[in-house]
């Protein structure tokens, strides 16, 4: 059976392509010769097909400005609650690495009938073998220690592991929940643009990037290249490391 491995790089990959694409349209919107030319395009009649009149037409060109200016809250919550889950799923596959990786801290998470640390016979039976019924156990507790606040979930981590957890980042992804959460349960639009989704994409990244730390210095298997960058120059179109360079 394969082990089960921590791939930070890959979350990470996919916060920066929210980042990315945020930024892609916010880069559109403010552009105001792209819109000048979006609306150009449209062309504005009344409903008995006769020209609509010169005020009116401006009236209905300051709406269709207003609509695309509001596109950057409505795709700012969204990628709001894309980052986080992004952080979420990497979370429960952290967790899950590290309870396949260190077995005897299960006890905490596991528990059957109101028992901590108890299996049914049932599922022991039905286990292939050892590592199989770990396997299974670790992917219930990771469920268990991934569930709650984000700054609670980290510092679980944190006292698992006797890694320090940054006091700093904790009010800062606890924002960033909030503001996930008024997005997902209260649809409320996000009132920020893109500095703050600037900022909620480095703190999720921060929060990945601990989680990273904790589960190299701690020998969980995983991608952790995004702990040691390889820097690429461009010299004579080929590419190369820059410690070669």
């Amino acid at each position: 059976m394969s082990k089960m491995r921590f791939n930070p790089d890959y979350w990470l990959g996919q916060c920066l392509d929210d980042f990315v694409a945020f930024k892609t349209l916010n880069d559109l919107v403010g552009d105001d010769t792209a819109i000048d030319s979006h609306l150009s395009s449209l062309v504005v009649i009344s409903a008995d097909g006769t020209s609509v009149p010169a005020e009116h037409a401006e009236q209905i060109r300051n709406h269709q400005i207003t609509g695309v200016k509001n596109l950057i809250r409505h795709f700012g919550g969204l990628t709001i609650v894309g980052l986080c889950t992004s952080f979420e799923v990497a979370v429960r596959e952290f967790y899950e690495a590290w309870f396949f990786r260190y077995p005897s801290q299960l006890h905490e998470f596991v528990e059957h009938k109101s028992i901590k640390g108890t299996v049914p016979l049932a599922e022991v039976l039905r286990s292939d073998s050892k590592e199989s019924l770990i396997k299974e156990l670790a992917v219930k507790a990771a469920s268990n220690a991934s569930q709650g606040k984000y700054s609670k979930i980290l510092i679980r981590a944190s006292t698992l592991s006797k890694f320090e957890f940054p006091n700093d980042l904790q009010d800062r992804i606890s924002s960033i929940q909030e503001d996930r959460n008024n997005t997902v349960h209260e649809k409320l639009p996000h009132s920020g643009g893109i500095k703050e989704i600037s900022e909620a994409y480095d703190i999720v990244s921060e929060a990945i990037m601990f989680l990273a730390d904790v589960a190299y210095k701690s020998g969980v298997p995983g991608a952790y290249s995004c702990l040691n960058p390889v820097e690429m120059v461009l010299t004579d179109m080929h590419f190369q490391s820059v410690s070669d360079a």
